[in-house]
């Protein structure tokens, strides 16, 4: 499997095309970085604003303690800098490693825009 199908998931999941994301994920082999693509979907679908959306994506990690983790601290970080606090907390509760589950609101990311420039 080449990094073109990590870009074509990814841009399709940004461009809003999560069905197709979805449609390439199911045929990925299960060897390959299934957490990892999940985890892009569902940080995509936040990033646009489709909290509903990607809470059905984060489950389907369930069967994966690991990825489930990183994709709920970095939704629920997403959806901390968009400014659902609520939901954020809600998701960082899910997460099972407890020394994850201060990360959502503890680490300062850089933005991608700055206002001083």
């Amino acid at each position: 499997m080449g990094v073109w199908v990590h870009d074509l998931i990814l841009n399709l999941a940004k461009s809003g095309d999560t069905d197709g994301a979805m449609w390439i994920f199911n045929r990925l082999p299960e060897e390959s970085p299934r957490g990892l693509f999940l985890m892009q979907i569902a940080s995509a679908q936040t990033e646009r604003g489709d909290f509903a959306g990607a809470e059905p994506t984060l489950e389907k990690l369930d069967g994966n303690k690991y990825w489930r983790d990183v994709a709920l601290v970095k939704v629920a970080h997403i959806r901390k800098v968009k400014g659902d606090a609520d939901g954020a907390h809600r998701l960082a509760s899910k997460i099972y490693d407890l020394s994850l589950r201060g990360v959502v609101f503890s680490v300062k990311f850089s933005s991608s825009t700055q206002s001083d420039k």
